[in-house]
């Protein structure tokens, strides 16, 4: 069971590295096989929904050919339903409780109208990822990437970067230790790129490079930071490597 789990985690890693949606299908594919073999494994449903929530990003990412609402609700049930059941599964769970509320917020960005009964919600899930794990990085990552994409309202870009920067912090001290095969360590470089987009927002143009180039020393296949720093007018100095 383990070693199954860890087979799709490798293809989750590959797919994050060089953001491909295929990748990301095999591995809730390869996690859906471990959740029917064992329904009560923590672990195969937080990584089943942590693959599927990629690909909603992945899917609602893609410009040239855009979801429409059936399908980016049918994308988002889809990823949360796992996630929820790990929420059950582990009462000490952080990152399950940041995922659902990212994709609550997700809903809440298509339709701003929608924040009167989901803002709670979304509310309940970051309260409750921050209590069970008050240092886990993703969870201020993707508390950070909500508030950046949220109505003014229920957040906005100054209070996103807050947790974004709280976040690095947290990524730096986990790079530090070794990691265990089954453990989650994505985030990181997408965590910079947001910070860097954040700083871009606002007119800090510098800060908005240094944090690109950051993320791109991470991984450098990451698209969003390629692409901020072409809207820069750094694409050569990333060509040149």
């Amino acid at each position: 069971m383990q070693q199954l789990i860890e087979t799709g985690i490798g293809q989750f890693n590959a797919g994050y590295g060089a953001w491909d949606r295929a990748q990301f299908a095999e591995a809730a594919e390869i996690f859906q096989q471990a959740c029917t073999k064992q329904p009560d494994s923590y672990e195969a449903h937080y990584w089943l929904g942590a693959a599927r929530f990629h690909i909603v990003l992945h899917r609602l990412g893609d410009k040239g050919n855009p979801a429409n609402p059936a399908e980016r609700r049918r994308l988002i049930g889809e990823a949360a339903a796992p996630l929820k059941r790990a929420v059950k599964l582990n009462g000490h769970d952080s990152e399950s409780h940041a995922l659902v509320g990212t994709l609550i917020g997700i809903q809440i960005a298509a339709n701003p109208r929608s924040a009167l009964w989901l803002g709670p919600k979304t509310t309940y899930h970051k309260r409750h990822a921050l209590r069970n794990d008050p240092e886990n990085p993703r969870a201020y990552y993707l508390i950070g990437t909500s508030y950046f994409n949220a109505p003014g309202i229920l957040g906005g870009r100054e209070k996103g970067l807050k947790f974004l920067l709280k976040a690095e912090s947290l990524f730096i001290e986990e790079s530090k230790k070794p990691p265990h095969p089954m453990q989650p360590t994505w985030g990181y470089s997408s965590c910079l790129t947001f910070i860097g987009r954040t700083y871009q927002d606002m007119g800090r143009a510098k800060q908005a490079e240094t944090y690109f180039r950051k993320a791109l020393s991470v991984n450098p296949q990451d698209k969003l930071a390629q692409k901020g720093l072409k809207a820069l007018g750094k694409e050569e100095a990333v060509e040149n490597g």
